[in-house]
């Protein structure tokens, strides 16, 4: 996940969802771990591009085909409707204020033969609220290995700071 800003662009951030726990490393800094009421945030997973597709406008755009780890695939371009998108956000349990998304693209690749999700690229435009700078959220997200078992490891999580609070 890359999140651009005119603060800090370009700024990588690695996570992990594991059910209602989501751990987040910035760059190459500590991981976090963050509570659950800030995964509503984030919108629906990157993996879930169907959340993506329901919010889309109009044709999806014919790109060509390339190879997406080995395999074929075909990709597309697509606007998503942002009121549409939002919505879908809302019923997921993640509500997000419309006015925050300015404009959201999708590209997604999907593969010849076996019409898997191989690849998808969301790109939101947002906009200034709150206090809070508005910039370019893209989630680029490559599947692969179907059907085969996963293992998973949860990060380590850095300890919390010291409170400077004598009070606590």
């Amino acid at each position: 996940l890359t999140l651009s800003s005119p603060q800090q662009p370009g700024t990588t951030v690695e996570l992990v969802l594991w059910d209602d726990d989501l751990y987040a490393r910035p760059g190459s800094g500590d991981w976090q771990q963050l509570p659950a009421s800030q995964i509503a945030q984030l919108g629906p997973s990157p993996v879930d591009a169907s959340a993506y597709l329901r919010g889309a406008t109009g044709p999806a755009e014919d790109k060509g085909s390339e190879d997406v780890n080995g395999v074929k695939a075909w990709r597309y371009g697509l606007t998503l409707n942002v009121p549409a998108l939002v919505d879908q956000l809302d019923k997921l349990g993640r509500p997000i204020q419309q006015e925050i998304i300015k404009d959201a693209k999708m590209e997604i690749w999907i593969s010849e033969g076996d019409a898997l999700a191989r690849r998808s690229k969301v790109s939101l435009n947002l906009s200034q609220s709150g206090g809070q700078t508005g910039g370019t959220l893209e989630m680029d997200t490559t599947a692969v290995d179907f059907g085969k078992p996963v293992q998973i490891e949860l990060p380590k999580v850095a300890p919390a700071a010291p409170s400077s609070d004598p009070g606590r």
